[in-house]
C-alpha cells in the first residue's frame, strides 16, 4: 500500500494520491491528490489556461487549492450531481496545441458551474471517475443527504482495486467511440485483471502481503 505523506511545496509534483492536514475531517476524504483544472474564461480575449491544483474529494464537495495546505481556490457541491454528470473525455474538452495537460479529462457539471480537470493517466483517471461516481452514486440514493453515510476511515490509497475494471468497461460504453481511439486501453485490462488474480493467490494463504 501506498505511504500517505504531506508536502508544503509551491510547485508540488504531479501524483495520483496523498494525505493532507486541513479543516476537513480525515473520515470524510474520499480521495486527494494533484490534478490539472481548467481556467474559466474571464473575458474575450482572456485564455482558458491549465494549472495544476491540489484536489481534495469528499462526500460532499471536490475543492481545489494552489497547493497542497495552500489557499482554498475553488469547491464543487457535488450534492446535486448524478453519474450523468460526470463525462469522461467529454467532447467539448478535447486536448488541442501545446496545453500543459494531458487527454485523460474529466468534465463535471453542476447547475453552477461545469468543471474540467485532467489526470496524468489514464490509470489515474480512471481512478478519480471511480471515485467521483461512487459520491454521485450515494447522493443518488440518499437524495442529496449523506450525513449519515458509513464513511471510509481513511483517504484511499493509490492502488488498483477489483473493481477498477468496472470502471473501464464504464468508459467503453459512456463514449465508445472516443475509447476506441484510446491508447494503453488493453494494457490496462491485462494490469488489472493480473492484479485481481495477485490479490486472490494472496488472500488464499500461498501469497505474502507487504
Amino acid at each position: 500500500m501506498t505511504t500517505l505523506s504531506s508536502s508544503n511545496q509551491a510547485t508540488p509534483p504531479l501524483s495520483t494520491c496523498s494525505s493532507s492536514e486541513s479543516t476537513t475531517a480525515e473520515d470524510n476524504l474520499v480521495r486527494t491528490g494533484i490534478l490539472y483544472k481548467k481556467g474559466r474564461k474571464t473575458g474575450f480575449f482572456s485564455r482558458q489556461n491549465w494549472k495544476p491544483r491540489f484536489f481534495m474529494l469528499t462526500w460532499e464537495k471536490l475543492s481545489y487549492y494552489e497547493f497542497e495546505g495552500g489557499e482554498l481556490k475553488g469547491e464543487v457541491d457535488l450534492r446535486s450531481c448524478t453519474n450523468k454528470d460526470i463525462q469522461v473525455m467529454p467532447d467539448d474538452c478535447k486536448k488541442t496545441g501545446q496545453s500543459a495537460s494531458s487527454i485523460w479529462r474529466i468534465a463535471i457539471s453542476t447547475p453552477a458551474r461545469r468543471l474540467f480537470i485532467a489526470a496524468t493517466s489514464e490509470f489515474e483517471m480512471i481512478e478519480w471517475l471511480e471515485d467521483l461516481r461512487d459520491v454521485t452514486s450515494r447522493h443518488e440514493r440518499m437524495g442529496g443527504e449523506a450525513s449519515d453515510m458509513v464513511r471510509p476511515s481513511v483517504v484511499r490509497p493509490s492502488v488498483v482495486r477489483p473493481s477498477l475494471m468496472d470502471s473501464v468497461d464504464l468508459l467503453a460504453l459512456s463514449n465508445p467511440r472516443r475509447f476506441a481511439a484510446m491508447p494503453g486501453k488493453v494494457h490496462l485490462r491485462r494490469k488489472v485483471l493480473a492484479h485481481q488474480h495477485n490479490e486472490r493467490f494472496s488472500h488464499d494463504g500461498f501469497g505474502v502481503v507487504a
